[in-house]
């Protein structure tokens, strides 16, 4: 693995391995600071979930369901304006770490706080929910096509959340600029995308031990004194804190993404390589700006 500076470079060219490198570098530098973001922007959030799935619990009286899947099922079918809570959670989320690193790059390590992050967050959430539903939608119609233009889509629009953050791009100028930078590199995306994915599902079972751990014990265990009942309410009170550290593990294949999207503009536009010169040389610079 190459050594990394104490602030690391964003704008720079970087193979698959350099990608996840640079990735895991900037995630354990980074994880204090980020837990604390989490903690007070996304924690509030989930115990309001918690306290909402409780709710729905207690509704039910005694008639409680028997296994962790009919719980989700019967708690999801309660429809209320509550139920797209979990969609404005991954919403803040995305534009949480997208706009912690778009701070980091503009001030520093540890020069933002908190209310830095919260505000960037308020004034692009708005564009990213409209953008959110019409790249649903966008998606939506590939899956109707033999899943090809699914995948294809899905691949091009991986850059689409960091792009309207760094870039302050607008809805429709975001996905144009997805298809400029993804020409000529979709199998290495894809192929990124594959293990980020494979990473994700890794961390999202680790979370989930704990309730599958529970669930093993009612089913198979009939001296337990832990009924579903309680196995129920035992995981609705631990959902906040697994969902907590289930969202500050799946920021490394966040991340991941983003330090991609800083390779393809790298490679096609040299902004980093520009700026590295007018650092050392500002007349070369400006020699290197008109002859390209």
């Amino acid at each position: 693995m190459e050594p990394f500076p104490t602030t690391i470079e964003f704008r720079r060219e970087r193979d698959f391995g350099q990608v996840l490198s640079a990735t895991f570098f900037f995630f354990r530098q980074n994880v204090k600071p980020l837990s604390k973001h989490l903690l007070l922007i996304i924690g509030p959030l989930l115990i309001i979930w918690a306290i909402y799935n409780v709710y729905n619990l207690r509704a039910l009286g005694e008639d409680y369901p028997t296994g962790l899947f009919e719980t989700m099922m019967l708690l999801t079918s309660n429809f209320s304006l509550m139920s797209f809570l979990p969609m404005l959670i991954g919403l803040v989320y995305i534009a949480l770490i997208y706009g912690y690193m778009t701070l980091y790059m503009d001030r520093g390590f540890a020069q933002f706080g908190t209310g830095d992050i919260l505000r960037l967050v308020l004034r692009h959430f708005l564009r990213l929910a409209v953008a959110s539903a019409l790249m649903f939608m966008m998606l939506t119609v590939g899956v109707f096509f033999f899943l090809v233009p699914f995948v294809y889509l899905l691949v091009v629009l991986s850059n689409y959340y960091i792009i309207m953050l760094r870039e302050d791009a607008g809805i429709f100028d975001a996905i144009v600029r997805c298809f400029q930078l993804i020409a000529g590199k979709w199998w290495p995306t894809f192929g990124l995308l594959l293990i980020l994915w494979i990473i994700y599902f890794a961390f999202s079972f680790a979370v989930s031990l704990p309730v599958l751990a529970l669930t093993f014990l009612v089913n198979y265990n009939s001296a337990s004194d832990v009924t579903p009942t309680n196995l129920s309410m035992v995981w609705i009170f631990l959902n906040p804190l697994l969902s907590y550290i289930s969202y500050l593990l799946t920021s490394i294949p966040v991340m991941a993404v983003a330090f991609h999207y800083f390779s393809l503009v790298e490679q096609k536009e040299k902004t980093g390589l520009l700026e590295r010169i007018a650092a050392i040389d500002p007349g070369a610079s400006e020699a290197q700006r008109a002859e390209g």
